[in-house]
């Protein structure tokens, strides 16, 4: 029998398949494992995005909530800053803006001069020493975020443009949100006693509110004694034309000492019992189109004033300035006098002129404050950020301190008011004539960051108000920095643009006013 010799085509053939099917095989095993490790990365993946997703949602919520809870004092000082006071526009078109009833004009009590205020940033900063070293500073009272943000959206929508406008705004930003801090304060026992409340403020301008008690009953009887009262260029002409008549002379009429519609008195209340009201400050409204920050640039500093209320026929755009702002101050001082309060406040809207009158009244103090320039773009606090930021600059929060200030100092005595009648000068003065002479074209500008140097704050560096507070032992959380100098160390602290002074003389420029305590 034949040897049958392999069959190597067979056998090559047989290889290849087996070959194939280990290929295949391998190739199916790596699919499998590809596979596998495609759907554990897409279990991680789900489980990601559905951790995503619930963060997401938890944050939202957060978010919602936070819009909405109450703020602390704090938040609530920024957001009133960013949400409504910021909200400021001014109606620039004088078609379109009011001019004002010239009325009252008689028997202002005029202080001799006019000296800068200063000691204001360190009792401002006093003030808020004593509130931010309480719990009550991290504690939810206030306006939710939410809130304030529909109330600013309501404020962008109106420009500015008569004496209602800057009541309107006034109570929306400021007034109201320092009434409310006011009213949560008052239940904080040691706060209470502190700063001497009684429940609430009132913002009131009706005649029968200048005291409870009558206070100027008598008021109106006293002579006011001095020189000749100097009178605007308007109301010279009408005593010139009067002496030229032969009319027959008119009995005088009686002089109401009923406030005018842009004065408010504010009083120290109780929530249940109006009786016990003590008026502590007043405030005299000034539209910005009628006193532009720049009019308040130029013509705010110190004087004397018998020499700033003469006419002139060599006056200079800025002696008429310094007139307008010194018949502004007068309006505001007589009121205090006759009222019988030591604070006072001339408000624009724009700018915050503090007043006090110390226990010789020949002399009114002051103290410019512009929030949107001291403050600049923003007040630098966030919640997570124990840095320092400018809350305490804002409008909400320097009125506060001034309230806080004003309501802890009892009214002046009757003698005193009588006394300060008496010896005081008196100027008839209407401020729309004082107005008129200011020409368009001597004007300067209103721009809160620049032009002629504000006072402002001009020794302050920023403040610090922490959300830190230790529990058992509490520090002051608005924490002084600095230097005490007003031009020391200015570098290390962006200042705003608007932390300027005045102009004064040039031999007062620094050490006259430089401070004892940083504000």
């Amino acid at each position: 029998m034949a040897d049958q010799s392999p069959d190597y085509k067979t056998l090559f053939l047989e290889e290849q398949c087996r070959r194939k099917a280990a290929e295949q095989a391998q190739n199916e095993a790596e699919q499998a494992k590809n596979e596998a490790e495609q759907a554990k990365n897409e279990a991680e993946q789900a489980k990601n995005e559905a951790e995503q997703a619930k963060n997401e949602a938890e944050q939202a919520k957060n978010e919602a909530e936070e819009k909405t809870r109450k703020t602390t004092l704090p938040e609530f000082l920024d957001a009133c800053h960013d949400n409504l006071y910021s909200g400021l526009t001014v109606q620039t078109d004088a078609t379109l803006s009011t001019r004002g009833d010239p009325a009252n004009a008689n028997n202002k009590l005029r202080p001799e001069k006019l000296l800068l205020w200063k000691d204001f940033p360190a009792q401002q900063a006093a003030i808020w020493d004593k509130l931010m070293g309480s719990d009550f500073a991290l504690e939810r009272h206030f306006t939710s975020l939410h809130t304030l943000k529909e109330s600013g959206e309501a404020i962008r929508r109106k420009m500015m443009s008569s004496e209602l406008d800057l009541h309107l705004f006034q109570r929306t930003t400021v007034d109201d949100p320092v009434t409310s801090i006011i009213e949560r304060l008052y239940d904080q026992q040691i706060l209470r006693q502190e700063f001497g409340l009684k429940g609430s403020i009132q913002f009131e301008n009706h005649a029968n509110t200048l005291s409870p008690e009558t206070q100027l009953e008598s008021i109106s009887s006293m002579t006011i004694s001095g020189t000749q009262r100097r009178r605007s260029p308007r109301l010279q002409a009408k005593a010139q034309a009067q002496d030229n008549s032969v009319a027959a002379p008119r009995a005088p009429t009686a002089r109401s000492s009923r406030p005018r519609a842009d004065q408010f008195c504010v009083y120290n209340t109780s929530t249940q019992n109006t009786e016990t009201r003590v008026a502590a400050f007043i405030t005299e409204y000034k539209p910005p189109h009628k006193l532009p920050l720049g009019y308040i640039n130029e013509g705010l500093g110190d004087m004397e004033l018998e020499e700033v209320i003469l006419c002139r026929e060599t006056d200079t755009p800025r002696d008429h300035f310094r007139r307008l702002m010194a018949a502004v101050i007068t309006q505001a001082f007589s009121y205090m006098v006759k009222l019988g309060v030591k604070y006072g406040c001339v408000c624009t809207g724009e700018a915050f002129v503090f007043l006090r009158i110390p226990d010789d009244p020949r002399t009114a103090q002051y103290f410019l404050s512009v929030p949107k320039g001291d403050v600049g773009d923003t007040t630098g606090w966030t919640s997570d950020l124990d840095g320092t930021n400018r809350l305490h600059l804002t409008a909400v929060a320097q009125m506060l301190a001034f309230t806080l200030q004003a309501l802890q100092t009892p009214p002046r005595s009757h003698k005193w008011r009588a006394d300060a009648a008496s010896q005081l000068n008196g100027w008839e003065v209407t401020y729309e004539d004082l107005l008129d002479t200011i020409h368009v074209e001597d004007a300067p500008s209103s721009d809160s960051g620049g032009g002629i140097p504000q006072l402002a704050l001009q020794a302050a560096r920023d403040r610090r108000i922490s959300t830190q507070l230790a529990t058992k032992n509490p520090t002051p959380i608005l924490q002084a920095g600095g230097n005490l100098h007003p031009r020391a160390s200015l570098a290390h602290t962006p200042l705003p643009a608007a932390l300027r002074r005045v102009r004064v003389p040039i031999e007062d420029k620094v050490d006259s006013i430089a401070l004892k305590t940083a504000y």
